[in-house]
């Protein structure tokens, strides 16, 4: 009898002292040396966990700077269009499967519904744009700005069409000229109408309305969009266009950040100045480092003939001449891997790609390295390169053979990572990143 009231004193007093120091909740923990008849009274019941909530995955799309849209359902059957970090969460979503999303960039990316615009962050929403364009429609959107255009009517003046761009804030501004981008304009470049030019938001310019102001005389321009950067260059002396002594490459660019255009010189080249005749072609398509091939075949007025190829840094606006062991070679886009490296994609004369690794001033740091045949798939970043005969480091040693994967199938996506089935995500060593998607703590955007 004094064994078991010894015991039960011993309780209490355990009891009170751990609700002093912890609070009123505190639990009592258990000692495989209490005695056998402890009642309810002083041993608190720790309640099972909820079941955690189950998803399943109907759609997914590529990572993006840590980021990937996921179309999923939830035990009820309702459906949601969320962001999904790395570890399987969900960040932020929008209740339905009908809309349009956009890679994340510089931290943004668009929902667009039915009823629609949302420009959302890294955290949730930033901007709807909807208010704009109760009275016109949505032609083009990027970059933190939408384009939208709306008709009037007038019994003097007839049906006109203008096209207002609206930034971040609400700000409104009309457009000198028409235009023609519809829907996604990566990094926020829209295309003119007639005019065959690039519209920077930043700088409030057209390209083409640049070159005149600079006194280019641009018969037949050539526009394109390569990385963070829209170009406009012109050969009017290619096409029939009467020589003379300033018979130069004409070529304009400006940055997605940047105040005004940049017009390049290129009259200290002798291949690309004083022409009577000239091919000139950029043949990178993508780049993140703002580094570019470009390759030409011209004739100058003195007859001189010229084929080669130069790299241009837009970060700086020079021309550099890669005069190295591969040069004969074609080289096609550049990526930044990290270190102050790029990787300069090349074909060789075997057919095969190769990445050969240099600095930005081009010096060799490294033997090129093959990743795959001809147009198939790979990808290279910080963490490694991926192609559809294995994962390799940056120096090309191999790490997997793929053996986890279809790599003929599957979806290269980057940033780290790979997709190899519907919602299921890998590293480069083939370790799975997340096996369930967990949208429990989901912010809900109106």
């Amino acid at each position: 009898m004094k064994r078991k009231m010894l015991a039960r004193i011993l309780a209490l007093t355990m009891a009170l002292s751990l609700t002093a120091c912890g609070g009123e909740d505190a639990a009592v923990q258990e000692d495989d040396t209490a005695p056998e008849d402890q009642t309810e009274e002083n041993v608190q019941v720790q309640e099972p966990e909820a079941p955690a909530a189950n998803y399943t995955v109907v759609e997914s799309q590529p990572y993006s700077e840590g980021l990937a849209w996921v179309v999923y359902r939830d035990e009820g059957g309702t459906t949601y269009t969320g962001a999904m970090d790395k570890e399987g969460k969900v960040r932020f979503c929008i209740e339905g499967e009908a809309v349009r999303t956009t890679p994340f960039e510089d931290g943004q990316a668009y929902i667009e519904t039915e009823d629609g615009l949302l420009l959302v962050d890294e955290d949730g929403l930033v901007y709807d744009f909807a208010s704009h364009m109760a009275d016109g429609g949505l032609r083009a959107y990027g970059g933190g700005y939408a384009v939208v255009y709306r008709t009037v009517n007038d019994i003097m003046e007839g049906r006109t069409t203008s096209h207002i761009l609206v930034d971040s804030t609400g700000a409104e501004r009309t457009l000198a000229h028409q235009v023609s981008t519809d829907g996604y304009a990566s990094k926020g470049f829209f295309r003119g109408g007639n005019s065959g030019t690039y519209y920077v938001p930043q700088a409030d310019l057209w390209l083409s309305d640049a070159a005149t102001e600079a006194g280019l005389p641009m018969w037949f321009p050539q526009t394109s969009v390569i990385g963070d950067y829209a170009i406009l260059y012109d050969l009017q002396y290619v096409h029939g266009g009467i020589p003379d002594n300033n018979g130069d490459l004409h070529l304009l660019y400006a940055g997605k950040d940047d105040t005004e255009a940049t017009f390049l010189d290129t009259s200290a080249l002798p291949e690309l100045s004083n022409l009577a005749y000239a091919e000139f072609s950029i043949t990178t398509a993508k780049t993140d480092c703002g580094l570019v091939s470009v390759e030409y075949d011209s004739t100058t007025l003195d007859g001189a003939e010229h084929t080669g190829k130069y790299f241009l840094d837009l970060e700086n606006g020079t021309f550099l001449t890669y005069d190295g062991e591969y040069a004969d070679l074609t080289f096609k886009d550049t990526f930044s891997v990290g270190d102050g490296k790029i990787a300069l994609e090349l074909t060789g004369k075997d057919s095969m790609t190769y990445l050969l690794m240099v600095d930005r001033q081009l010096n060799e740091l490294s033997e090129p390295i093959q990743v795959c045949y001809g147009t198939e798939n790979f990808i290279v970043d910080s963490y490694g390169i991926v192609s559809e005969s294995g994962f390799y480091d940056l120096e090309g040693n191999q790490i997997s053979d793929g053996s986890f994967a279809n790599l003929e199938m599957m979806s290269l996506v980057g940033d780290g990572t790979v997709k190899t089935g519907e919602g299921v995500y890998c590293d480069y060593t083939g370790q799975q990143l997340f096996e369930t998607i967990d949208a429990s703590g989901a912010q809900q955007l109106a």
